[in-house]
């Protein structure tokens, strides 16, 4: 290019394989083997040989795939579908990730296995970008954009704590055949407590309290047994219902 402005600038590889793309779904896979699916994706992207043959082996296997090379494309399950829109996203060894809705159809090894595809992306300096929409966001995202009907309504941190829109948030607390001593201990932290059963406690924190971490400590040194502990429903849905009807 003669005389280029100084806002122009070049890339050394094609923008297309920059990008790893993962839809939410596909309305059919074709009729072929998954490892010759992967193999036309790769060649589109301009591998060849050997380069064509280790893209794919690679992507099979960090998606779990690998033994599933011969099977029909057609013929695999949601979660399975799932992972091999992975696989292909993950080919051409991308920087950026777009993924659509990445937690469906996905048990939680599944869920698991997204999470450490991001973790990884982030740590080689690749940045990835996820439409969530029904607020189950992957761990290890940084920033949040919540959107309604089209229409951009807040940004910021994608962590609930520096959120302060919603009067409470609620959570579920696992605390095997301890729910009711659970909700004792918490009782001057918490704005409501309900067990369902003895294993179960929900509760209603206030955004005031800070992160949940507070929570926890205080069963912990009370001696409840806490195997988990989760948003219920996942926090950015909390913090849409809440904002949604100030906007309708």
């Amino acid at each position: 290019m003669v005389n280029p402005s100084p806002f122009m600038f070049y890339l050394r590889t094609p923008a297309a394989t920059l990008v790893g793309y993962v839809p939410d779904g596909v309305p059919a896979w074709p009729a072929i083997r998954i490892d010759e699916c992967l193999e036309l994706f790769a060649a589109a992207g301009g591998l060849r040989g050997r380069d064509l043959t280790s893209a794919v082996g690679r992507a099979l296997a960090r998606v779990g795939l690998e033994r599933m090379a011969g099977a029909r494309c057609d013929a695999v399950s949601s979660g399975q579908s799932k992972r091999l829109l992975l696989a292909r996203a993950l080919l051409l060894k991308p920087t950026i990730l777009l993924l659509d809705n990445p937690a469906t159809g996905l048990d939680p090894a599944g869920r698991e296995l997204v999470s450490q595809i991001i973790s990884d992306t982030v740590a080689t300096r690749g940045a990835v970008m996820a439409a969530c929409n029904d607020g189950d966001i992957p761990p290890g995202f940084t920033d949040l954009l919540i959107l309604h009907e089209g229409q951009l309504l807040r940004a910021g941190p994608c962590r609930p704590e520096a959120w302060t829109e919603v009067s409470s948030w609620r959570l579920r607390f696992a605390c095997p055949a301890a729910a009711q001593e659970a909700a004792r201990v918490i009782g001057h932290i918490a704005i409501g407590c309900e067990c369902p059963d003895d294993d179960s406690l929900l509760c209603e924190l206030a955004p005031s309290r800070g992160p949940v971490d507070e929570t926890v400590t205080a069963l912990v040194k009370a001696g409840i047994p806490v195997a988990g502990c989760r948003y219920e429903p996942p926090w950015p849905a909390q913090l849409l219902a809440a904002i949604a009807p100030a906007n309708d």
